[in-house]
């Protein structure tokens, strides 16, 4: 099948700088340039989250059953002179084929580049504690999911930053682009990452962010790199060198907090857990993904700028 049969067959429109083809159980996947500069979370750039898509769709069609995918580019890149977001998409396509096994054009290259095994990785790390006044709604949902979980035994942190650079924090060190995860917790061995979206935010790259901070927080704790030195530890970052030094994590959960999906992720949720949960461990640690309903969350949203708008 080509693309325009696939978009016919799945019932959805798929992204117009990816291309698509499906023949004999392999989906061959064809990356632009646009898709490296792209965030991960637009449609361009979200390959990972397409994928699993149309695996989950195709699940139990016996003719269409996706069981390989191979990655190409357009146009192969040099791998030279490479921006901190052309290392990112790298990096990504380096643990999409670690987890998942699937194949990837140039994949030795991509793993010298991205692997960074004669450097010394550090992240970035937070000089503040969060902000208290929210900047948009997805930051009041975060407040409020955090105030209505968060008591004296449960610790939720929000705004965690995740930059790579090599061996200090310096511009002409970065090697990732600094993002940010929205929350995270420490429950027993088990270290909770949570994707908040709002209502309205539906987008497939959902999947392509949360698969991203799991693997970074991943390498983080297995040890691959540390957070650079700090006078003093924002936003839980103290509790996090904790657990790599003790090495008291033994699982990490990704959580996709939302009420609205894209329709190809709510139609489809159990068999896109099944094969996200079907990755390849890399490390000792134990990965898992999970969604979660944020339990009237925009209720409160709604009650809280009320209270604002009156107060004001």
């Amino acid at each position: 099948m080509n693309k325009k049969e696939i978009e016919k067959q799945c019932g959805y429109q798929l992204p117009s700088n990816i291309g698509f083809t499906l023949e004999n159980n392999q989906l061959e996947v064809v990356i632009s340039n646009k898709s490296l500069d792209e965030n991960m979370q637009e449609d361009s750039s979200a390959f990972e989250g397409w994928i699993i898509c149309l695996m989950a769709i195709f699940k139990n069609d016996a003719t269409n059953c996706i069981k390989s995918v191979n990655i190409q580019f357009n146009e192969t890149p040099s791998f030279k002179n490479c921006s901190a977001k052309d290392l990112q998409f790298y990096y990504r396509l380096y643990k999409a084929q670690k987890n998942y096994g699937w194949t990837i054009e140039a994949c030795d290259k991509i793993e010298e580049i991205t692997s960074w095994k004669d450097k010394s990785i550090v992240l970035t790390t937070a000089s503040a504690e969060a902000q208290k006044e929210a900047a948009n709604i997805e930051a009041k949902l975060e407040r409020i999911f955090i105030e209505n979980h968060s008591n004296g035994k449960r610790k939720i942190y929000q705004q965690l930053p995740l930059g790579l650079f090599n061996n200090s924090v310096a511009k002409k060190n970065r090697l990732l682009p600094t993002s940010y995860l929205d929350m995270w917790e420490i429950d027993n061995n088990t270290l909770k990452l949570y994707e908040l979206k709002a209502k309205r935010n539906t987008k497939v790259g959902i999947l392509s962010e949360l698969i991203y901070y799991t693997n970074i927080i991943e390498d983080f704790i297995y040890g691959n790199y540390e957070f650079t030195k700090s006078k003093r530890d924002y936003r839980g970052i103290d509790k996090l060198k904790e657990c790599q030094k003790e090495k008291c994590i033994k699982k990490i959960q990704g959580i996709f907090l939302t009420d609205g999906l894209h329709p190809m992720i709510a139609n489809n949720k159990e068999v896109i857990l099944e094969i996200l949960n079907n990755r390849k461990n890399t490390t000792t640690l134990d990965i898992i993904f999970s969604f979660e309903e944020k339990q009237g969350l925009f209720i409160r949203l709604q009650r809280f700028q009320r209270k604002r708008k009156s107060a004001s």
